[in-house]
């Protein structure tokens, strides 16, 4: 299916694509089909796949007047985090003290971190932020910080609603004194959303009913009108097992600079360089996918870590030239 999928819709047009990236605008079922998984060769026996992901870095668009409006629109904004990470816990497995902690010092803990929390930790060995686990991964946090975050990871469960839209959301942990603890996705066309990426981390939040004038109206939607630049979805249940891996890959190449897409489709090549036979069947990588605009995110280049380490220089330098005199005036 695979293949006569791709020698319909794209090889005839395939002579008339210039460079390496594709931007897909699907229609009504269209947007159940992953094209980076589609094949560009018949399947032969004990030879790799040849996906279309190794031609393509690809993105999808809702339309292409939409895309290209928030793209000129398109600015830079001061954010006071550059990731919050948000991680479910369920009420019979919180936490005990449970408490809100720095990406950095999460960094080197050596509590065991089942599921999503492993997801976060590969995180924070490459991003600034802050974590919010067990009872404080809740709805009042997400709606307190969410508006001043650059990078929006939400490692949560979802639950889509193919026959009512209104009826999308996502779970929290249950710790909010107000609230219910459960986002619905029309709680955030209120809310103000400016973040340059929205990374839901949870299963079929790109998926849901297609509407033809809007394309499909999923979680990562929800997100669009609340503000977000671009979103990485899932079109299907995603692994606990591998999804800490590609998303590792994936925040790599975010934060050495490449577009959203291209380190998107790197972290998957990444993965399938490293896969076994088992764990390189599409359904353990191909569910991801990137909505909307997919410029590089600029990140500030203070870093604390930098900070310390030209501060310990420093002293240490001193402490040559210090010593260096001091021998200099002895010998003297």
């Amino acid at each position: 299916y695979a293949s006569n999928l791709y020698s319909e819709l794209l090889l005839p047009i395939k002579q008339h694509f210039v460079g390496n990236e594709l931007i897909i605008i699907p229609d009504e079922s269209l947007w159940h089909i992953q094209f980076d998984l589609l094949l560009t060769e018949d399947p032969k026996e004990n030879q790799k796949p040849a996906y279309l992901l190794y031609e393509y870095a690809i993105s999808y668009a809702n339309s292409a007047s939409l895309l290209f409006e928030e793209t000129v629109k398109s600015t830079t904004t001061d954010f006071s985090n550059e990731c919050v990470a948000f991680s479910y816990t369920s009420k019979d497995t919180i936490l005990k003290n449970s408490n809100t902690i720095a990406l950095s010092k999460l960094r080197n803990t050596q509590i065991d971190l089942p599921g999503t929390r492993k997801e976060i930790q590969e995180i924070s060995n490459i991003l600034e932020g802050t974590y919010f686990y067990g009872n404080n991964a809740n709805e009042m946090n997400f709606k307190k910080y969410a508006g001043n975050s650059s990078i929006l990871h939400l490692a949560l469960h979802g639950d889509i609603d193919n026959n009512n839209p209104d009826n999308l959301k996502i779970y929290f942990s249950e710790g909010s004194p107000n609230d219910d603890d459960k986002l619905f996705s029309h709680e955030l066309y209120s809310l103000h959303i400016p973040a340059n990426l929205v990374v839901l981390s949870a299963c079929n939040t790109g998926n849901g009913q297609v509407n033809k004038a809007e394309g499909i109206q999923s979680l990562g939607n929800a997100f669009q009108y609340a503000g977000a630049k671009s979103l990485l979805l899932s079109s299907w249940e995603i692994s606990d097992k591998t999804t800490p891996e590609i998303m590792r890959y994936f925040y790599q190449h975010i934060k050495e600079g490449m577009p959203k897409h291209k380190a998107l489709q790197q972290a998957k090549i990444d993965f399938l360089q490293n896969a076994d036979t088992f764990n390189a069947a599409p359904f353990y990588w191909g569910s991801f996918y990137v909505l909307g605009n997919t410029e590089p995110i600029p990140f500030t280049t203070f870093s604390y870590t930098n900070w310390i380490i030209g501060i310990v220089c420093s002293i240490l330098l001193f402490l040559i030239v210090r010593s260096f005199l001091r021998r200099k005036r002895n010998n003297t």
